[in-house]
């Protein structure tokens, strides 16, 4: 679930944990959850308050026993990634990660990722 990185926000929702909190996910039994993670910063929000939103969510898939992990876009630097997601376990939001990195391209697949050169996705648990 991606939310956020819109001023004002395009409907109801201004972060993912808004959509989270409805309760919308529970009813229909929707339990496993990915969640934006970002490595390398964000243009949108500083570290504080991505480490505060992962914090909220983490406390809601303990409240209602959804199952969370990490997934960010593809990154360029190995050791800041490392370094984040060791200090994310540190202060105790030690969710699996899935941390895209760019990699080899394969001949004949069509992605978004085509421009980029990318494919490869680093899993951390």
């Amino acid at each position: 679930m991606i939310g956020g990185g819109v001023n004002p926000p395009a409907g109801p929702f201004a972060s993912s944990m808004d959509l989270l909190e409805t309760g919308f996910l529970d009813r229909y039994g929707i339990t496993d959850l990915a969640i934006a993670g970002h490595p390398e910063g964000s243009p949108d929000f500083s570290g504080a308050a991505a480490e505060e939103a992962l914090r909220s969510k983490k406390a809601f898939a303990e409240r209602t026993g959804a199952r969370l992990r990490i997934v960010t876009q593809f990154g360029f630097d190995a050791e800041k990634a490392i370094a984040w997601a060791e200090d994310l376990s540190r202060v105790g939001l030690d969710m699996p990660i899935r941390m895209g990195f760019p990699g080899r391209r394969r001949l004949g697949r069509s992605s978004n990722t085509e421009h980029c050169a990318a494919s490869a996705t680093l899993f951390l648990c």
